[in-house]
Formats: C-alpha cells, structure tokens, sequence
C-alpha cells in the first residue's frame, strides 16, 4: 500500500512539474517576442505547444500568420491553422475566431463557409464577441452560398451576446434591427439604449444614431 501510495505522489509531482514548465514556457514566449527575440519565441511556443499548452498553440499560431516583416521567412498559414487547431481544441476561444476567419477566406485551409460557421459558434460558446458577431453576421448575410436562408432573429441574438461582452459594433447593429423591426418587435427606447451603449463603448456612429434619436420631436 506504501509503494502505491509513493508511486501515486510521484506522479502527482510529475503532472505539476510539467504544468510548471510549460507555464514558464509561456512566459518565455512573451519575454522573447517584447525582446524580438523571435526564434526563442518560436522554440519555447513549440516546446510549449507540444507539452499540451494550448495558450501556447495559439501563440504559435499567432507567430506563424504575423505580418512583423522580421518574422516574414516563417510565415505559414498552413502550420497557423494547425496550431490554431490545437489551442481551439483546449477552448481557446481566440484561436477558434481565427480558425472561423482561416476558413471563410481559404486561408491555411479549404475554404468553407460552414466550417468557419462552427468555429466561429465554438468561440462564441467559449465568450469570445468576435465569434458571437461574426456568427450573428453569417445568420444576416443575404449571400446564399454563406447561409441557405437569412435570419435576422438568430442574428439578433448572437449580436446581443457580443454587445454584452462589449462589442461596440455588435450593439450598433442590434440598435438598428430594433430600430428597423428586423428579427425582433421594432422598438425606438431599445435601440436608442443599444446606439447609446455602442457609443459609450466608443463607435461615432453609434454616438451619431443615439443624437439622432434623442433629438426628434
């Protein structure tokens, strides 16, 4: 019973020890990029990656689709997406916009609108607003080849949880299909508070709708 119990401590060490290595792998990916010591970036994401971090997978990503002109000869959107796949995987949330971003322009990958659909529902699972807005823009996107049949009721959900995670030009948006009673009941007070949230959050059209409306007789 002692011998296991050892051998079940050793382990748990091991599990931490690796947890910690890879952890202090991702922090010397970020003191290597700040320096611009980019192949140490690329080694210690890889290593890192490898070890199963995916915060690293998705800093590898970030590496090999960057457009710093130091880091040109490595660009590979191939080995992004892949690396990007890895992150999403561990619920990245960030990698699984990029991966929806990858596939609607072919970008590393076969172009696919319905791939780019689910990874971009997959990020908006996991909290991420862009992923919820450009979910909400495939729903109302009058192209076809994007989305069989619009609808602006699913859209108008998906717009509201990227403008609750504060997303400015997702609270436009839903601003305007209150204002114009498209997915939702028209209603003047809703959209004015919508235009008036996407204009605290800093969008001048938001702030130029919001004036509008206040200022009707």
């Amino acid at each position: 019973m002692r011998y296991i119990f050892i051998l079940l401590l050793n382990c748990i060490w091991l599990m931490a020890q690796e947890q910690i290595d890879s952890d202090e792998l991702l922090k010397k990916i970020g003191e290597a990029y700040r320096s611009r010591n980019y192949n140490e970036a690329f080694m210690y994401a890889t290593q890192a990656c490898d070890a199963g971090n995916y915060e690293a997978c998705g800093a590898l990503g970030n590496l090999y689709s960057s457009d710093i002109e130091e880091l040109q000869s490595k660009r590979n959107l191939n080995y992004a997406a892949h690396a990007y796949y890895k992150a999403c995987e561990g619920n990245i949330a960030e990698a699984c916009f990029y991966l929806g971003v990858y596939h609607v322009n072919g970008y590393g990958v076969q172009q696919s609108y319905s791939s780019a659909r689910g990874f971009f529902a997959r990020a908006c699972e996991l909290n991420d607003a862009d992923g919820c807005d450009a979910l909400a823009n495939f729903y109302a996107s009058p192209n076809k080849q994007i989305m069989a049949k619009q609808d602006y009721a699913q859209a108008a959900s998906y717009y509201l949880k990227a403008c609750e995670r504060n997303l400015a030009s997702s609270c436009f948006k839903l601003a305007t299909l209150y204002k114009i009673g498209q997915g939702v009941k028209g209603d003047d007070s809703v959209a004015k508070a919508f235009y008036g949230k996407s204009c605290q959050l800093g969008d001048t059209k938001g702030c130029e709708a919001w004036w509008s409306m206040e200022n009707v007789k």
